[in-house]
């Protein structure tokens, strides 16, 4: 294990003064001086290779615990490193399960949407068009996770974005032009889903992607559940009205429409800021 230019030099190069890490076997030898390069600078004069090192360049990896803490301590470090004594509450466990599991398929869907089949979040490169759709279509993976499972959402979410490319191909884009994301979820993954609902399948979590470690530990270490993204997620339903919105939305006078849209406006933006603070 050791740590390279993505985590804070000077809190990196603190621990290797309280002789914590040390340098690195892995480390790359441009990341040494030469000793030609040593005695070109008198503060090191009595210094030779390998003891001179750029830090930003040099690897760190963590030195024998043995050597640093008492055995005790590093039986804690253990248990604190593989997480395997914190105990959750059944709730607790159910919506951390929730919200790994969007996160996971968000990823899968965000890489199909974007990267194999090229649509865009935000034609305008407005970074809050991008979250707001980014939003979007997280909802719509949360609300499915309330009635499958994360192997079942994957597969409408897959055959989804591929029904709504078939109709690019035939029809083009012939409603939200300005918001591909909601093209996917209306063309594809809704009308996917109204036609296939019997067809739906459990997929399995592609080996060409990788699960965060956040997810691993939670699942594997916490949890210790190899089937999560196979079993219905045990969550409470949130009630839902059936009223047709559109139906009920007509029905008010013109203020009240008015308010309801600010209303929702306001709740939208609030569920996207608590995103962007995550």
């Amino acid at each position: 294990m050791f740590f390279d230019g993505n985590y804070p030099i000077d809190e990196i190069y603190f621990l290797k003064e309280k002789n914590i890490l040390e340098i690195s076997p892995r480390s790359s030898t441009t990341a040494f001086c030469s000793n030609k390069e040593i005695k070109q600078d008198p503060q090191f004069a009595n210094e030779k290779f390998p003891n001179v090192f750029y830090k930003t360049r040099v690897r760190f990896s963590f030195q024998n615990l043995k050597n640093v803490y008492s055995e005790k301590d590093e039986h804690w470090f253990s248990n604190f490193k593989f997480l395997t004594n914190l105990k959750f509450t059944e709730t607790e466990i159910n919506q951390l399960w929730l919200e790994l599991a969007e996160k996971e398929l968000f990823k899968l869907f965000d890489y199909q949407f974007r990267e194999e089949f090229h649509f865009e979040y935000s034609s305008g490169y407005s970074e809050k068009d991008e979250n707001k759709a980014k939003q979007l279509i997280k909802t719509e993976i949360k609300n499915l996770l309330f009635e499958y499972s994360p192997s079942k959402v994957y597969c409408i979410l897959y055959q989804g974005v591929k029904k709504a490319v078939t109709h690019k191909q035939k029809y083009g884009m012939t409603h939200y032009r300005d918001n591909q994301v909601q093209f996917v979820i209306s063309y594809g993954i809704k009308s996917w889903l109204k036609y296939n609902e019997e067809r739906i399948s459990d997929y399995d979590y592609p080996w060409t992607s990788e699960m965060s470690l956040v997810s691993t530990l939670f699942f594997k270490n916490i949890l210790q559940n190899d089937e999560w993204f196979y079993n219905l997620i045990p969550i409470d339903k949130v009630e839902i009205i059936e009223q047709d919105f559109m139906e009920y939305f007509c029905g008010l006078s013109r203020e009240k429409q008015l308010l309801l849209l600010e209303k929702l406006s306001l709740i939208s933006e609030y569920s996207l800021l608590w995103e962007e603070t995550d």
